[in-house]
Formats: C-alpha cells, structure tokens, sequence
C-alpha cells in the first residue's frame, strides 16, 4: 500500500484543447444506493446533484460481478473472456495493461493519476504519471485517518500539484463501500433511527412467499451463510445497512470535495466526470449477502457521465434506460478525449450512439461469474430487456433457470421447466452460446 506522497514520473505537452477527465469507482455500490436512483433512505446530496448535470444510466451492468475481473473490464474495455482475469490472485498481461485506456490518455499527452484500490493482481509499475494506489483490500483505519478520506486528500493534493495547462486523467478508487463496513466516526449516528426495508424478494420479509433458489445454488454458495451470519435478524439486517449506507454516504462527501477543489481551481467547466461502481452487491435478495452472482442486485451499478461543459456545449442532461455495460466505460472515457478507441476494445462509446442498446443491435448481454478457486458451482447468463437466461455449472452437472423480467423483475420464479417457455429457454440458450463464441472470438 501506498500511502505517501506523490511520485512525478514525466511531463507531457500541454494540450488544454481537450478535456480533463475525473473517474470515480465506487467498490460493490448497488444501483440503487443513492438518492439520485431513487432511494428514500440514504443520503448522497452531491451525488444528487451531480446526476443532475449527467446522463444517469439507470442499466448499467457489471459483465462480471466480482471485483479483480470487473475493474480488468473496466480499465481495457474487454470482457474476462478476453483479458483472462477471473481470480484475484491474477494480473493483467503486459499487452493488455499497455492498452489500459489511462496508458491511451497519457500517451496522447494526458497527466494521469491513480489513487486507491486496484485490486487487478500486481500494480501496474510505471504506467501512470502519478501513482498512490494500493494492490489489495486494504484497511479503512489508518494512523492518518480513514480510508476515505485519506484518498479524498491524495485525489485533491494531485489537483493541486498537477502541471498547469496539460489535460490530466484523475482516477479515484475508493474502498467503500466494501466488507467489513467501516464508517467514518463522524457518521456512526447516521441513520441509526432510520427503518431500511427489505428488499420485496429477502426470504425475512414476511409479505413474502418461500424463496426458491437454484439447487446448485443451494448446494454450493456460500452467499447463504453470508445471509445467516449477517442478515437473518432485523437487528443484524440493520445494522449491516446503516453501516453500508454510511460509508456509502461518507463516500458521497469525498466525491464533493473533490469537485469542490476543482471548481476552486476554476478547472470544473473543463472536466469530464464519470462515476460508477465496480459491482453491485446482494443486500439480502433471494436469501443471499454478496455478489459474483448473477442476479440483478449484483451485476446492475451505477453510471452517470457529465462531459466537460466547455467540451460539450450541446449535451442535455438526462436519464437513459437504454443498456450500459462497464465494459463501455473505457472507450467512452476516450471518447470524452477525442480520441478512437482502439480495436481490440469490445465495448461502444455509449455519448456517441443514440444509444448503447442500438450501438449492440438487437443482441442481449452476455455474463459469467468469476473463477474462484473457493467456489465450486459457476454461472453465465444471457439478459435481453425482457428475459434472463442462467446456466450454473460444476465439473459434473449443470442447471438452467429462466426468468420472465417483465411479469418477475425479482427474479423468483424459474420458468425453465414451464413448457409454454419452452421456445424462449431455446432461443435464449442458442443466443448465449453465439454470444459467447463471438465476444471469445472477437
């Protein structure tokens, strides 16, 4: 872990045509954790406010929900089928972490920064101007105060001690809100009288009829244990939440002060800001803590994408319900730039398209778990904006679950043995398949 002061690795030439870019990731932050989503509990007022300057993509999903494979996806804009990156004790091979789209920006003359969680294997050495990342999880108490908000001081201290008129690329990678839920002590009373319902589809909700999971989820997710041990009590429900929306809410404040020391330096109508999450996180849902999963509540972030005012006098703020994968974020990113991505790069830039859905055509997602050495039972999907399709899968057997999203957005009910589905449980398996071969052969 770094924690020190910045390292200057080169000077590139000024280039103030284009805009700066300020990239915030949240860690394992639901869709639907924050104000601006729609949620009446929790309280992210800048957020709020920023998302009303953005485009808010309401679908956004993680391609794959786990931390090490997602942030890969993000920062090459390729799927894990590609980059190869399923566990965390694995890197990104030096071709892929060259076209890393922050190495794109500094080689066209962005001054980068990085602060805060990596978590893609070993740090990438030498490949951003200024380095104050750390490799792992990290710890949220530190002797110089809390994580958050020693990453809010590295992020506005490279603001301050940037080269003047170069475009610089600031990467802000929080730890927030991830296990275990550690708050900033000055949040520790938020929320603390505030009732946080359960979700329609937690097995404890008593408006709920019994939840029935996939056998081999039954069989072999330790996201059930994660329920009993954190969950199953209204006591330990709410306490979980209270601490998830803290630092949640902790986190909203950083994200302030930083764009509070961008506009002290008059730089804030020339900065691009883009904000999501590396995943989101099951909170309960289905009788499951965590994700990897691949039901809604994990693979669905949040996205909102403000250009540079002075670099985009025409955009519109506005909500879009049209399909974002994460795998979009980096070609989008140098799109705000100016520059085309380059062709191995498989996701759209999503402010180019009147949407990311007819960028796709007609074509649903394709998902996978990770590969986790601790986990024995895998899972990819197929989602279109009406259905999902699951396959799980051991070493020896495998199951498959149909979900109606129109008639069941909580995904309860399988329809893959109801045999008027019969024909979409085929048209679906096929296009997953298709899907699959052509993202692993592209």
């Amino acid at each position: 872990m770094s924690l020190g002061p910045l390292r200057n690795a080169r000077a590139a030439p000024p280039d103030p045509a284009r805009p700066n870019i300020v990239l915030f990731i949240a860690d394992d932050m639901r869709y639907d954790a924050a104000g601006f989503a729609g949620n009446p509990v929790i309280h992210t007022p800048r957020l709020d406010a920023l998302a009303r300057q953005s485009m808010h993509f309401t679908h956004c999903f993680v391609t794959t929900p786990i931390c090490c494979s997602a942030r890969a996806t993000l920062m090459t804009g390729m799927y894990a089928l590609r980059h190869g990156v399923y566990d965390f004790g694995q890197s990104l091979r030096p071709e892929h972490l060259d076209g890393m789209f922050p190495v794109l920006l500094r080689a066209a003359g962005y001054h980068t920064g990085f602060v805060g969680k990596w978590h893609i294997g070993a740090v990438p050495d030498g490949r951003f101007d200024n380095w104050m990342g750390y490799a792992g999880q990290n710890a949220y108490l530190h002797r110089e105060g809390h994580l958050t908000d020693i990453q809010t001081r590295q992020a506005i201290s490279f603001l301050e001690k940037r080269p003047p008129g170069q475009p610089f690329l600031l990467i802000v990678s929080y730890k927030a809100a991830h296990w275990p839920l550690i708050p900033q002590s000055r949040h520790s009373a938020l929320y603390r009288n505030t009732d946080i319902p359960r979700s329609p589809t937690d097995p404890s909700n008593p408006a709920l009829a019994p939840v029935t999971l996939p056998r081999l989820v039954r069989a072999h997710a330790r996201h059930m244990k994660k329920y009993e041990q954190m969950m199953f009590s209204n006591e330990q429900y709410h306490r979980y939440m209270r601490r998830y929306y803290q630092l949640l809410t902790g986190l909203d404040e950083s994200v302030g002060a930083v764009l509070d020391a961008l506009d002290r330096q008059g730089a804030a109508d020339s900065t691009a800001v883009v904000f999501t999450s590396d995943n989101g996180h099951l909170c309960g849902e289905h009788g499951l803590v965590g994700k990897s999963l691949l039901y809604e509540e994990s693979i669905r972030a949040p996205l909102l994408i403000r250009p540079s005012p002075i670099h985009a006098a025409g955009f519109r703020p506005r909500v879009s319900s049209a399909f974002a994968l994460n795998v979009d974020i980096a070609p989008t990113v140098l799109g705000l730039a100016g520059i085309t991505p380059p062709p191995g790069m498989q996701g759209t830039d999503l402010l180019t398209k009147s949407s990311a859905v007819d960028a796709r055509g007609p074509r649903g997602v394709y998902f996978e778990s990770p590969r986790l050495h601790t986990h024995t039972v895998f899972s990819e999907a197929y989602r279109t904006d009406t259905f999902k399709y699951v396959r799980y899968f051991t070493v020896s057997e495998s199951e498959e679950c149909l979900y109606d999203l129109v008639a069941d957005p909580g995904e309860m009910w399988d329809r893959a043995a109801v045999h008027p589905y019969a024909p979409q449980l085929a048209t679906l398996r096929r296009a997953m398949r298709a899907e699959r071969n052509r993202l692993s052969a592209a």
